[in-house]
């Protein structure tokens, strides 16, 4: 307050000296301090930490209450041109480009699909096999310049925009599940025992430093989002059973971004790992324990799921407000995707994307009949779902938050 006080003041010695013979009333200065003042105090910063407490939990919440009326609603086909079906089970990474949507399903399907943003289907980039810019098991993606990088069995290929291979370049350290790049290099995520989880290599690919040992399959399963980029480009890592965050600089020792206080909720990971059998004793006490499950942010808002007493709960919490929402998954009415199984699949600017089953959304629809002529977004839904196969594949909701 001080410092924005000495600002104000700071101005004020040119308001001076621009109005030169005229006198200046000492309210209008006193107020002009305080106005400055408060205009800055009012912006709320990201929080280093996000406290849950489920004694606060909303009930009777509906979707509609927290975003804004801009929904978009994009359905993924699944017929390419010719005819040809194909399936998406599971929508594993989601990334957005001005003219494309990016879609990963690497456990059912093994490919990456691409989009148009209106949902048309392009095609998908590259293809299984043993030939150059064919991979074996496509595990993870990246687009950066207009340039698809994707992680294969010890081995990153590159494609441009449009589907054509690039190049390969060899991974000799380790076989990786997950990886993304930053400034100085790459950040891959280890899948071994006797591998630590984080692996901090530089340019060429040669690992320097490691971080996080991998103790237990408890430590180390396939979580959602384990890396991931802020707003501001910032690589972020999160760990399974870790409440902490951590920020990827460089080579050196990650440091942390955001703590998820759950308090007497959190589980320490050092007592499961101390036990005889960690699976089995991290199986019986974790409806106990709040565990996250996964966790999204953009620039004003932040998203955390995460399982406890056998209920997930959401987080959403302000930076533009600092107001904070927490509930079960549960007790929301979902009136926008209407899927209450439809969840969080990625976030693009400031806009976050939930993934749909088209006979989850059309038997919410049929049972709303009587009320679809009088609703217009039902009305708008109803005609973009109802020519979808049922079984098809999901349909993406892009909204923004609002509170």
């Amino acid at each position: 307050m001080l410092a924005l006080f000495g600002l104000a003041l700071f101005n004020l010695k040119y308001l001076f000296l621009s109005i030169g013979m005229y006198k200046v009333n000492l309210s209008l200065i006193v107020f002009y301090v305080l106005i400055s003042s408060c205009q800055v105090s009012e912006n709320t910063s990201k929080p280093t930490s996000l406290i849950i407490d489920p004694s606060l939990e909303k009930k009777g919440l509906k979707l509609s209450d927290l975003v804004s009326s801009e929904i978009e609603v994009i359905p993924l086909p699944n017929q390419d041109g010719s005819g040809e079906v194909f399936y998406i089970n599971s929508i594993n990474k989601l990334s957005f480009t001005d003219e494309y949507i990016f879609v990963l399903d690497y456990i059912f399907a093994g490919k990456l699909f691409q989009f148009t943003r209106d949902g048309e289907y392009v095609g998908s980039i590259g293809s299984r096999g043993e030939a150059p810019g064919q991979y074996l098991q496509i595990m993870d993606f990246e687009i950066k310049n207009d340039t698809i990088t994707v992680l294969d069995f010890r081995k990153l290929l590159s494609y441009n925009i449009s589907g054509e291979y690039i190049g390969t370049s060899r991974l000799e350290d380790l076989a990786p599940s997950g990886f993304s790049s930053f400034e100085k290099g790459f950040a891959l995520l280890g899948s071994e025992f006797g591998v630590d989880h984080l692996n901090l290599a530089s340019k060429d690919l040669s690992v320097k430093k490691t971080f996080f040992p991998y103790g237990t399959r408890v430590m180390n399963p396939l979580i959602i989002n384990p890396l991931f980029k802020n707003g501001s480009g910032d690589l972020i890592f999160r760990r399974h059973l870790n409440d902490t965050l951590f920020e990827i600089k460089g080579i050196e020792k990650p440091e942390p971004y955001l703590i998820i206080d759950y308090g007497g909720l959190k589980l320490d990971p050092k007592i499961i790992l101390e036990n005889e059998n960690p699976e089995r004793y991290y199986s019986e006490v974790r409806t106990n324990y709040a565990i996250t499950h996964y966790y999204y942010e953009s620039d004003n808002y932040q998203y955390l799921a995460f399982f406890y007493d056998n209920e997930k709960w959401i987080y959403i919490y302000s930076n533009l407000t600092g107001k904070s929402i927490l509930f079960k998954n549960s007790e929301l009415l979902n009136d926008i995707t209407q899927d209450p199984n439809s969840y969080l699949v990625g976030v693009y600017e400031n806009r976050f994307v939930f993934g749909a089953k088209p006979d989850r959304v059309l038997a919410s629809l049929k049972s709303q009949e009587d009320l679809i002529n009088d609703d217009a977004y039902l009305t708008r839904l109803q005609q973009i779902v109802e020519p979808l196969d049922k079984e098809g594949n999901p349909i993406l909701f892009s909204v923004e938050f609002e509170f």
